[in-house]
């Protein structure tokens, strides 16, 4: 089964550059905050740990793609990686990369959600998203990256909100900004 669409149209706020900051006591928070109760501070990754995050998300794509996305297989899948306590079972598979690229960069990422296109579990969102805050230099890098990547960028809350219609569109674009060679995710990502 091919992985299914989210069903949105990608578009790109005008101003996206300018962004509120998240104050230090929020990013630093270990008790969750207003935008996120299950908030993780993610700032500050190293370059080769975004790195080794993007690579492995890369083959749990691949295996997420090899067992049609959103069967129990898919869901068993998901459930390994996260108990494998390897750089991405902290966050929704396909999501990962694009948050340690953006951290990697100097954003802050907020929050994050797959949209629940992997596996069989609810989730918050119908939408795969992931809010963040960056300096004016970060997105000057991202926002060209994102348009070619087909992930959308819009302002929420003074935040910027990557989302996307394409679950692997995120991927493309976390290897794009880490200068990293082009995945191809099959057989069934409906590329």
């Amino acid at each position: 089964m091919p992985l299914r669409d989210a069903g949105v149209k990608i578009r790109w706020d005008d101003g996206i550059r300018e962004l509120r900051d998240l104050e230090e006591a929020q990013a630093s928070s270990e008790d969750g905050i207003y935008l996120n109760h299950a908030y993780a501070d993610y700032r500050g990754v190293p370059m080769d740990e975004a790195v080794e995050c993007v690579e492995e998300e890369a083959q749990l794509l691949a295996d997420l793609a090899k067992a049609d996305w959103d069967t129990d297989e898919a869901e068993e899948i998901v459930e390994e990686n996260m108990g494998a306590m390897g750089p991405t079972s902290y966050l929704d598979p396909g999501v990962a990369g694009l948050v340690m690229a953006i951290s990697a960069l100097g954003g802050t990422p907020i929050s994050s959600c797959n949209g629940g296109i992997v596996g069989i579990s609810e989730h918050r969102s119908d939408v795969p998203n992931i809010l963040f805050t960056a300096p004016p230099e970060t997105m000057d890098k991202i926002i060209p990256l994102a348009k070619a990547s087909e992930v959308g960028l819009i302002f929420n809350e003074g935040y910027a909100e990557a989302f996307v219609d394409r679950l692997p569109n995120f991927h493309r674009l976390a290897r794009r900004l880490l200068d990293l060679p082009p995945f191809g995710i099959a057989p069934s990502d409906g590329d």
